[in-house]
């Protein structure tokens, strides 16, 4: 088949990926500082804001980012005048959500130093929410240098100027001050990039902004109930156990965020690709069991190692204090794995225009998780939202793999993700076996045995590390059929 897109999707990824993984480095080392230097309470009231301002900062652009990206791989003249329509209502609509997160820090009732935390958060997640429209553009058009820059710039600006806050003994808010400065910036990089491009859109095809609206709603009610259903366990665990629970959870997720990121950065890069190919679904199904693959691949090991070594990390990372966190870290590894799974899964209905279906089996996840999150936490606190957080992620992937079945796209998970889940169960095994060796032994010994496993099971196969080699090198020759198929796809 030829390589074109697959390499494009991979290039894609490598690009954003590495800016992701040197933002969330320095994201990561931010985090730390802040919960060594300002105690769990802080953290948990920061973790409350990010919660808060993640779910409320979807409204700033109204859904019309995921639309505009879509319709730019298509149709790209009259996504132009939508992107400008866009860019004119995300102006009012993310004042009006900032304004709604300074009320709530009101009337929360909290003390005036963890109130300016929530209102400074805020002001960060709607800032950041802007700027993602204007980097729209270049995502579409499988760009993502300045995407991968501005991810990753910001949060590297913020990790140092928080470092220096800290160093100066400056309190909570003027440290977290860093966000949205970094924010403002990363914005105004973002539309100095794309804006000028964009703007001409409006003369060529000018749209009614109503009807823009209405049209990305269903990005809107799909990225609503993405927020809503990863956030919100936070707010209802702070509503309910108070900021340290928060703070608890809120650390065992964080080490979970690097993978998370990465699904997401494949999402991304795929849902051009995978829009283009709409009209090959055998090619589209190939590429995204070949994702599929290489994301259980790398997820699976890194989430059973995080599950295997909880203890050790979070005592490590964040000190005794937060020790407690660990329990709820090993409860709360297998999500990644499952997420990555329903990142894909999702994205592929999207790019066959299939956006509100999944906005509806999010619903439905979101219901079973309130439900579930209310009675796991008032029995166990954070674990028991761990727990909630998993088996409602299962949920959702049932309801995307009978989405995908109907339009005889899906491909069995299970035949994947077989030797990853059997070597991360050997390693675990091994694992207890040795609890008395020192922590560096025991470290490449589990290591050891779970690439051992791996390559025996064929969890690592020549034909995808071929695929990989040729999509690097990009020398595959397709025959004339693929290569026909290739054209009209492109």
């Amino acid at each position: 088949m030829s390589m074109h897109v697959e390499r494009r999707v991979l290039i894609n990824t490598a690009v954003l990926g590495t800016g992701e993984v040197v933002g969330q480095l320095a994201n990561f080392a931010f985090v730390v500082l802040l919960a060594r230097t300002y105690g769990v309470e802080i953290f948990g009231w920061y973790s409350f804001a990010m919660a808060l301002g993640a779910v409320l900062s979807v409204f700033v652009s109204v859904g019309g980012t995921g639309y505009v990206t879509r319709e730019l791989a298509r149709e790209p003249v009259r996504a132009q005048a939508i992107f400008e329509a866009l860019r004119s209502v995300q102006v009012w609509s993310g004042l009006v959500v900032w304004l709604l997160i300074a009320l709530t820090a009101v009337l929360s009732g909290v003390e005036p130093r963890e109130g300016f935390v929530i209102v400074i958060v805020g002001a960060y997640h709607v800032l950041l929410r802007m700027a993602a429209l204007f980097l729209a553009p270049t995502t579409a058009r499988q760009r993502p240098l300045a995407s991968a820059v501005a991810g990753g710039g910001h949060r590297i600006l913020v990790a140092v100027l928080a470092a220096i806050a800290i160093v100066l003994g400056l309190d909570a808010p003027t440290t977290l001050l860093a966000m949205p400065f970094a924010a403002l910036l990363a914005l105004l990089a973002a539309r100095a990039h794309s804006g000028p491009e964009m703007a001409g859109g409006a003369a060529i095809e000018p749209v009614n902004r109503a009807t823009v609206i209405r049209a990305s709603l269903p990005f809107l009610g799909a990225a609503l109930l993405a927020v809503v259903y990863s956030r919100g366990g936070l707010l209802l665990l702070t509503a309910m156990k108070g900021e340290i629970a928060t703070g608890l959870f809120a650390v065992a997720d964080r080490l979970l965020v690097p993978i998370y990121m990465v699904t997401a950065v494949l999402a991304t890069a795929l849902l051009p690709a995978l829009a283009m190919l709409e009209a090959d679904r055998a090619r589209m199904r190939e590429l995204a069991r070949r994702c599929l693959r290489l994301v259980l691949l790398a997820s699976v090991p890194l989430c059973a190692m995080l599950a295997i070594f909880s203890t050790e990390i979070v005592t490590l990372l964040f000190g005794p204090e937060l020790r407690p966190a660990a329990t709820t870290l090993a409860m709360l590894a297998p999500l990644p794995v499952l997420r990555s799974i329903t990142s894909l899964w999702s994205t592929q209905c999207i790019a066959i225009r299939d956006e509100r279906r999944v906005a509806l089996a999010k619903t439905r996840a979101t219901v079973a998780f309130f439900i579930l999150a209310a009675i796991g936490i008032g029995l166990a606190g954070a674990t028991g939202l761990a727990i909630a957080c998993v088996a409602s992620e299962a949920y959702l992937a049932l309801g995307l793999r009978a989405m995908l079945a109907g339009h005889s796209l899906y491909e069995p998970t299970w035949r994947v993700a077989l030797g990853p889940v059997i070597a991360a169960l050997a390693a675990a095994a091994v694992a207890t076996t040795v609890t008395t060796m020192a922590l560096p032994l025991r470290l490449l010994l589990v290591v050891g045995v779970m690439a051992v496993v791996l390559l025996l099971l064929g969890g690592v196969r020549l034909h995808d590390l071929r695929f990989l080699d040729r999509i690097m090198r990009g020398d595959a020759t397709p025959d004339p059929a693929r290569r026909t198929i290739s054209r009209i796809g492109e």
